[in-house]
Order: structure tokens, then C-alpha cells, then sequence
């Protein structure tokens, strides 16, 4: 009876993906973190659409994943799904990279002598090992475990570039049609989650024509394939068309024709960041590069400049392939101007662990260590120790903290005038549309404002009445707007004075009926004018908005207690203390402020206690 080995590819992706998975459990978010969580969360719970460009197989997958009673709350189970989707990922990342150096490359053999199959690269156990450690290096990353510890949508496009990666290596191997055709649906399930996909295209396109050649035989061939991954993308992008006509609660875009699907799907309103010139590029660049060291526990770059001879000496198409993936990837996404870059660059890294797992082999094979193996699991336990704590997020709860107090702090039905979409907003879409809370309190985003769809649809579906009575306004802002939404010629200072008249009416109006607050963003700042007749006073959080006459009168102000917990990897000396500064200097600015109003209303306990409220810089 054979024994079967347990040195497997099989072996080495569930291996990784079960530590993988116990160690971003761990590390879970216990509610929302920063930028597009909530909303991504929210879009899950209620089959919306999200921003641009919708991401239908990440909602659609997360949908039908909370149907499952697994937490208490959704915003967990969303937030593990994504750990799921990212151990998975890199689990079949692994199996990937044992296949990689146990590769046979067909050897052509003297028509005379039958010749013995090639050897493999490495030894089962050897490529066990390698594989097990370069695997679980590249999930100890900073930029792969952030995606596991939230709802996020790189996570399910970690799993699918794995799965592309492994498609295109099998179509490559075997070049039958089916397995083509099956590396098609995968890049297609990829588009339909991530647009950055696009970056996979050189790298597929290498390995297809390297195997096939450039005759007219291998561009038919490819027919069938362009078929199936066309039809998946019908399938996916038609879904969200459909669903978008049901106008969910979330509904980003408006869609309801071409023209809105269309900007939807290219993402039309983020173009200016992308191609943002050379300067960008070049201090893009220099961040990646000077933190490549840091992600990779120092060692990753040492291993990669081993490995990068080696891959291309025993897997030569596959490391060609990675190394044009890994340098369209870089140079293309140096070009985008936004905050949040790092997971972009996740085909490059993956191509990195590539070369590092082959800096390995040779690492085994120059010094005769092959016996010593298993002892290449340090590097991975040196990641782990080196960035657990950067990425543990079990204990960062305040951007809930923060979005509870200041929602709480003013009136139920109140109308609140922000733009901090980072901090509040998408944490406010998750809690009403979730969780069902603050259902007649409304959070008005200033910079959507400046988007007919968010004029026509989001705004109208969270209050049916937010523009009444500023209908003449917002007509003649929308009719200015369309011509610049149209990259047509445009009135641009008639443009911008229509919009400040609306966000005035709008306050005007609502004022009537309801308490107005602004983000504390907007005091002293000339990018929102207080209608003439008003002021505004501090209130905690925000500034309450308020007839002129009434400045004379004292109003008063909940003063609550606001102590957010706030763990060291976002604190002061992290890389992250944008978001916390900003939420303690809002806090901090409120109180300094109110305290000031209440010292000059003759207020002096007050004023000493709002003085007290505030948080340590």
C-alpha cells in the first residue's frame, strides 16, 4: 500500500491558509475602520451599489455570506469574510509557488535515446517548505494582512488574483483550450470585483502568445475565451445595472441608463488622480521603494535579489511573465494621486514573494542546507513579530467611538453639513443602513454634493425632502453642472456660485425644520459661505447653525464625555496618526471653542468644564 506524501501543493495551501486565518481572526477589526468600511459593509448588507467602479462580485459574495448567522453584528462577519477571502488567497498563492519550483519543463530528447523524465527543481519537502514560508511571508505583509482585518475590497481581489495566477499558469502549461477558457472566466471574475485586474493583462497576454506564438491560428483560438470572460462580465456589470433600478438605500450613481453606468464602470469622477504627472510618479515611487524593506521584514529585499537569477534559470515563461506584471504594475500605479496606494501595488508583491521563494531555494542549494528547510519559517515568524502589532486591529474601535459620540451629540432629526467621508459619513451609512440607527438624522456629504447623481439619487433616497424648497437652486446648478460632467465646455465660476447658492438654500430651508450643524472642517474655511442672516455657533463636534439675531442668546450644548480608546498602531508615532490626530483635533477644536462661548455668556463652570473635556494632543 503507497503512503502518499505529505509534502503536497494541496498540503502547503491549507497549511498557510489555516495559520493565515487564525492569526487575521485575531487580529480582526471589531467594527468599522477608516475610509470606505462602513460603506462597503453597508453595500454588502443591502445589495447596494458602492462607489465606483461597484464592485458587484465583492457585494454580491458578501450578500449572500451574511445570510449566514455567524455575529452578532454585520459589520464582523463582513470584516472576517475579508480575513477568509485573504487567507484563501494566499493559500492557493502557496500552492502556486510549490507547483512553481516542482515545474518539469518539457525537455526536448534525442530522437535516438529515450531520455528519463526531468527531475523536479526541488524535492517535495524542500518545495514544501519554501513554498509554506514564501507563502505566509507574503500574508504577514502590512499591506496583505490590512486587508484581512476589515471589509475591504482587495481582500476577495487577493483570492482572485490568486486564482488568475494559478489559471494562467495551468493554460500555460497544458495550452488546451479548456484551461484557457477557464483562466478567461477567472480575469473576468477579477474585473468584475477590481478594475485593477487591467494590470494582469500584460502578464496573461506574455504567457498566452509565448506559448502559441503570433499566427492568425493563435489570435482565433483566443475567441472562445474573450467569449466566456466577456460573458461573465455581461453577467456581473448587468446585475449591477438591474439592482441599481431597484434604487437600494445605497445607491452610488444614480444608474439608470447608459450614460450614468458608464461613469459608474470607468470611475469617471476619480480621473484626475490617476496620470497625475511625474512629481506624483516620483514620490510614489520613492514610498513604494522605501517600503519594501519594512512590509518584507527587512529580509524580503536580500531573498528577492537571490531569486530573481533563479526563477528566471527554472520556471523561465512564469518569471518573465511576473516580472512584466510586477513592473506595469508599478510603473501605472505611481501615477495615481490618492492616499491609499498600498493595495494597489498587490500584483507586484505577489511577484516579489515569487522571487523571494526561489531566493530561498538558492539560499538551500549555495549552501547545502537543504536538510534545513523547515528553518526557512523564520522569515515569515520574523514578518509576524516585526508587524503584528502594526496590524492588529482588535482593539481599534475608535472611528465607531467617534461616529456614535458626534451623531449622538446633536438632535435625532438633526441635518449635519460635512465632507468627512474618511471619518463619518461611510461609518453613518453603515449604522443607519445596517443596523438600522439614526433613521431620521441626516449626514449631507458637501463634495458629493457637486455630483448630479448624488443631487438626483443617495441624498433624495436618505431624505425624500433634504431639497425642498431649494428646487429652483438645485435646477439651475444641475443645468450648469452637466456640461462639466460631460467634459464639454463649461461656465466654471457661474458653476461654482450656482453650488454655493444650493448648499445656502439648502441650509436655509432646512433650518426651518430641523437643527443644521456643519463639520467643525468647514469653521473659518471660505469653501462653504454661511448664508447671509446667519452665524454659526460651537457645539461640540460640529458648528450649529443659527439665525444672526439669535447670536446674542445663549444656547446650550451637550457636553458629553468623549474618551476615545485609541491603540498605539494609530497613535502619535504610527504611520496612521492622520486619523486619529484629526479626530482628536476636531474634538480638541470644539472644545477649545465652545469653552471660549461659554466663558463669553458668562459661563465660567461650563467653560472650565469644556476645557476639561478635551483629549490629550
Amino acid at each position: 500500500m503507497q503512503i502518499s506524501s505529505p509534502y503536497r501543493a494541496e498540503t502547503s495551501g491549507i497549511s498557510a491558509f489555516l495559520v493565515l486565518l487564525v492569526v487575521y481572526s485575531i487580529t480582526l477589526a471589531p467594527t468599522m475602520l477608516h475610509i470606505d468600511c462602513g460603506e462597503l459593509a453597508a453595500a454588502q448588507y443591502t445589495l447596494g451599489i458602492s462607489h465606483p467602479t461597484g464592485y458587484p462580485l465583492f457585494t454580491i459574495l458578501g450578500y449572500l455570506f451574511l445570510k449566514i448567522p455567524l455575529f452578532d453584528r454585520p459589520i464582523v462577519q463582513s470584516n472576517w469574510l475579508s480575513g477568509l477571502w485573504t487567507a484563501a488567497g494566499t493559500g492557493i498563492f502557496t500552492h502556486l509557488i510549490f507547483r512553481l519550483l516542482t515545474f518539469n519543463p518539457p525537455v526536448s530528447a534525442p530522437k535516438k535515446k529515450k531520455e528519463e523524465k526531468p527531475r523536479p527543481l526541488c524535492l517535495p519537502a524542500e518545495a514544501f517548505w519554501i513554498s509554506l514560508s514564501s507563502g505566509l511571508f507574503f500574508g504577514f505583509t502590512l499591506t496583505v494582512w490590512a486587508q484581512a482585518t476589515s471589509a475591504e475590497v482587495y481582500s476577495l481581489h487577493i483570492l482572485l488574483l490568486s486564482l488568475m495566477l494559478v489559471s494562467l499558469f495551468s493554460a500555460w502549461e497544458k495550452n488546451t483550450r479548456k484551461s484557457w477558457v477557464l483562466a478567461s472566466v477567472f480575469l473576468a471574475l477579477g474585473f468584475s470585483n477590481h478594475m485593477t485586474t487591467l494590470m494582469v493583462l500584460p502578464l496573461a497576454g506574455f504567457l498566452y502568445f509565448q506559448k502559441n506564438g503570433l499566427a492568425k491560428t493563435a489570435f482565433q483560438a483566443l475567441l472562445l475565451p474573450a467569449l466566456s470572460g466577456a460573458g461573465v462580465l455581461l453577467l456581473m456589470y448587468g446585475f449591477l445595472y438591474y439592482r441599481a433600478q431597484a434604487q437600494p438605500v445605497l445607491s452610488w450613481g444614480n444608474i439608470h441608463d447608459w450614460t450614468t453606468f458608464e461613469r459608474h464602470l470607468s470611475g469617471q469622477q476619480y480621473r484626475t488622480w490617476i496620470m497625475a504627472g511625474s512629481k506624483v510618479a516620483a514620490r510614489n515611487l520613492g514610498k513604494f521603494l522605501k517600503a519594501i524593506p519594512s512590509e518584507w521584514a527587512l529580509m524580503g529585499p536580500v531573498l528577492m535579489v537571490l531569486g530573481f537569477s533563479y526563477g528566471f534559470r527554472m520556471v523561465r515563461g512564469m518569471a518573465i511573465a511576473l516580472f512584466i506584471g510586477m513592473m506595469v504594475n508599478i510603473l501605472y500605479v505611481i501615477q495615481y494621486d490618492i492616499k491609499d496606494l498600498e493595495p494597489y501595488f498587490l500584483l507586484a508583491m505577489a511577484a516579489m514573494a515569487f522571487f523571494m521563494a526561489f531566493g530561498m531555494k538558492r539560499m538551500l542549494d549555495q549552501w547545502k542546507l537543504s536538510r534545513l528547510a523547515p528553518g526557512l519559517l523564520l522569515f515569515p515568524a520574523l514578518a509576524f513579530g516585526l508587524n503584528f502589532s502594526k496590524s492588529d486591529q482588535s482593539k481599534t474601535r475608535f472611528f465607531e467611538q467617534y461616529t456614535q459620540a458626534s451623531l449622538d451629540s446633536v438632535e435625532p432629526n438633526s441635518l449635519i453639513f460635512t465632507q468627512q467621508w474618511d471619518f463619518l459619513i461611510t461609518p453613518y451609512y453603515y449604522l443607519r443602513m445596517a443596523e438600522g440607527k439614526y433613521q431620521n438624522l441626516m449626514v449631507l456629504d458637501k463634495e458629493l454634493m457637486r455630483r448630479s447623481w448624488y443631487l438626483r439619487g443617495q441624498a433624495v433616497i436618505l431624505d425624500k425632502e433634504i431639497f425642498s424648497g431649494a428646487e429652483n437652486e438645485l435646477e439651475t446648478f444641475l443645468a450648469l453642472l452637466q456640461p462639466f460632467e460631460e467634459n464639454k465646455p463649461h461656465q466654471a465660476n457661474a458653476l461654482e456660485e450656482a453650488y454655493q447658492n444650493l448648499m445656502s438654500r439648502v441650509l436655509i430651508t432646512q433650518l426651518k425644520k430641523r437643527p443644521v450643524y456643519l463639520g467643525m472642517e468647514y469653521y473659518r474655511n471660505e469653501e462653504v459661505r454661511i448664508p447671509a442672516g446667519y452665524t454659526v455657533i460651537p457645539a461640540g463636534f460640529f458648528m450649529k447653525l443659527i439665525p444672526a439675531e439669535a447670536e446674542k442668546n445663549y444656547i446650550p450644548a451637550a457636553l458629553i464625555r468623549f474618551s476615545p480608546e485609541i491603540p498605539a498602531n494609530w497613535g502619535p508615532a504610527s504611520a496612521n496618526a492622520y486619523y486619529s490626530d484629526f479626530i482628536k483635533n476636531v474634538w480638541n477644536s470644539g472644545c477649545s471653542l465652545r469653552a471660549e462661548y461659554e466663558k463669553f455668556h458668562g459661563k465660567a463652570e461650563m467653560a472650565e468644564a469644556w476645557r476639561r473635556a478635551a483629549l490629550n494632543p
